[in-house]
């Protein structure tokens, strides 16, 4: 019986583990598919532009949601994930020095989305402004 308890026991922090574990991703998901949609919605920006409307996009998800995650408010998340995506491959910059999806991003989005819960995406959808303001 002791090793029944023990096997349960076990069994439950490995849960309680990956539960947490997909609570972080799912965040992480959530900032990712804001960025590729941004941008393969209104592409290509700047990447101020880029930046600024991600984190403007992650405060509306955080209202909506009732999500408390700090890493919502840093804006230089935005900052480094754009620049991973630069040195990934999967943005470029145009003859006009503004950051535009390549096909390996459309890709990684469709992944991305697929992941999340469907009511997610359809915030994230359904917060997307239509257009943005014209970039200085």
């Amino acid at each position: 019986m002791a090793t029944f308890i023990r096997h349960l026991l076990s069994i439950a922090a490995n849960i309680l583990c990956c539960d947490l574990l997909a609570h972080n991703a799912e965040h992480t998901l959530q900032r990712y598919a804001m960025v590729f949609n941004l941008l393969r919605a209104h592409g290509p920006l700047n990447r101020a532009e880029l930046e600024q409307q991600s984190h403007q996009l992650a405060q509306r998800l955080l209202a909506l949601h009732g999500i408390n995650a700090p890493e919502y408010y840093d804006k230089n998340l935005f900052a480094t994930l754009s620049q991973a995506l630069k040195t990934e491959g999967y943005t470029q910059l145009d003859h006009d020095n503004k950051v535009s999806a390549t096909a390996g991003l459309a890709n990684l989005a469709k992944t991305v989305n697929l992941l999340l819960r469907s009511e997610v995406l359809q915030s994230i959808n359904s917060i997307m402004p239509e257009q943005l303001p014209p970039q200085a």
